[in-house]
């Protein structure tokens, strides 16, 4: 994301504004997260797994260390879910389902 928040839209009263943890420009990094979930498997522990749907590229976010990495690629994903056994999945605009295995250590 681009950080483009609208500064002039009023909050409801009592409302805090949360700023968000990790950004990234858009262009040559991508251009939309598609999905994502907090991973409860051994390999990423805690981290957010999305994906970006112009860069094809699916990504762990670490918010403690702000480290990113990239897992794999996939032809316009267009979400990231949990499946089963805490397994993580991502769909693509194709029909297409795949499931991301991610080595321990």
């Amino acid at each position: 994301a681009d950080l483009d928040f609208n500064a002039d839209t009023s909050a409801p009263q009592g409302t805090e504004t949360v700023w968000p943890v990790h950004h990234y420009d858009h262009g040559s990094a991508g251009c939309s997260i598609s999905g994502g979930v907090v991973d409860r498997g051994p390999g990423l522990w805690g981290w957010y797994v999305f994906a970006d749907l112009c860069a094809g590229e699916v990504r762990a976010f670490n918010h403690v260390s702000g480290d990113v990495l990239v897992l794999g690629r996939v032809d316009v994903p267009t979400s990231v879910a949990r499946g089963p056994n805490n397994s993580l999945i991502v769909t693509a605009g194709d029909g297409a389902v795949y499931r991301v295995d991610i080595a321990e250590g």
